[in-house]
C-alpha cells in the first residue's frame, strides 16, 4: 500500500503552500502527468526510500540468490538495447512478480520493499515501480530521468503507484497494471499526490476529495492494484 502518513502530512504541506502562491511559481515547477507541482523536498524525507537505495546498491553485488541471479542476467542481456526497448523489458520482467498486499507479508498497512524482498516476497504497486527504477538504474539510465509516483486514480477511486521515465522529451509510465504507455494519454486518468527520485521529493496540489477524507480522520481508500 501506499505510503499514507507520509501523503497525508505532505498534503497538509502542499495545500497551505498553494494559497497565495503565483501562478508563474506553479508553472515554473516541475510536472508530472501534466500537474504543477507545489512544493520540493529534499529526498531524506524518506528515510525507508533511503535504505533501500543503501541496501540495494551496496548489497546485489554479492547476492548469490537465484532471483539476483535472474535479474543480473535480464540486465546484462537488455543492457544494450535502445533505451525504449529496455523500458518495455524491463516493465514486462517485474510485472511477471506477484502482486500481495503489504498487509499479507509483513503484517503492516504500509511497507516500502527493496528489490531484493520483491525478488523473494512479491509486492504491491510501489514495490513494482521501486524495482524497476533500479533495474534502469543498472542500465545506466539517469536518476534524474526517472520519478515514481504516488497518484489518485480517478476512474477507480484509489491510490496507485508507477515509474515514469523521461526519454527525448517524452514522460513514459511503467505500470504494474498496464503496458509501458506515453504519460499524456493517462493525464485524465491520475492526480499525482507526490512522487520522487534519489535527491528530491515533488509534492502536488492533490483532490480535494482525498485531502479532506485524509484530513478529517485518517482514513484511506482502499488500493486496487
Amino acid at each position: 500500500m501506499l505510503h499514507y502518513a507520509l501523503i497525508a502530512s505532505f498534503l497538509t504541506l502542499s495545500f497551505t503552500s498553494i494559497i497565495g502562491m503565483p501562478q508563474s511559481a506553479l508553472a515554473a515547477s516541475g510536472d508530472i502527468l501534466g500537474a504543477p507541482s507545489v512544493k520540493t523536498y529534499s529526498a531524506q524525507k524518506l528515510p525507508r526510500w533511503g535504505a533501500i537505495q543503501q541496501s540495494t546498491l551496496n548489497a546485489r553485488f554479492n547476492a548469490t540468490d537465484k532471483a539476483f541471479e535472474d535479474w543480473d542476467g535480464f540486465i546484462t542481456k537488455a543492457k544494450n538495447d535502445p533505451p525504449l526497448r529496455k523500458m518495455m523489458k524491463t516493465n514486462v520482467f517485474v510485472n511477471k512478480f506477484a502482486y500481495k498486499q503489504d498487509n499479507w507479508v509483513y503484517d503492516q498497512d504500509d511497507y516500502w520493499a527493496s528489490p531484493a524482498e520483491m525478488f523473494k516476497n512479491g509486492g504491491d504497486c510501489e514495490d513494482f515501480a521501486i524495482t524497476k527504477y533500479f533495474t534502469l538504474r543498472q542500465m545506466g539510465f539517469d536518476a534524474s530521468a526517472m520519478k515514481i509516483a504516488m497518484v489518485y486514480d480517478v476512474y477507480s477511486g484509489t491510490d496507485h503507484a508507477f515509474l515514469i521515465v523521461t526519454h527525448n522529451k517524452v514522460d513514459y509510465v511503467l505500470d504494474n497494471r498496464e503496458k509501458m504507455v506515453v504519460a499524456r494519454y493517462m493525464k485524465n486518468r491520475y492526480r499525482p499526490h507526490y512522487a520522487f527520485n534519489e535527491k528530491t521529493v515533488w509534492v502536488y496540489d492533490s483532490p480535494q476529495m482525498v485531502q479532506k477524507m485524509r484530513h478529517d480522520d485518517g482514513s484511506i481508500i482502499a488500493g486496487n492494484r
